[in-house]
């Protein structure tokens, strides 16, 4: 999925995804971080909620 181009005159190194690494970043990436924007607002509450405390004591800890 990830290109790999060395350069040994230079030593350099590039990297760069293939055509099956696009389509990953195209498609199910692109809809994680869409789901993440969506659902941060209940991912924020809930650490919010575990930093407090409130779940450790609720958890019986």
């Amino acid at each position: 999925m990830i290109i790999r181009i060395t350069t040994p005159a230079d030593r350099s190194v590039a990297y760069g995804l293939s055509a099956l690494g696009g389509s990953l970043a195209d498609g199910p990436l692109t809809a994680l971080g869409r789901w993440m924007i969506d659902h941060a607002g209940q991912d924020l509450a809930a650490q919010e909620h575990h930093s407090t405390g409130i779940g450790s004591r609720a958890a019986g800890r």
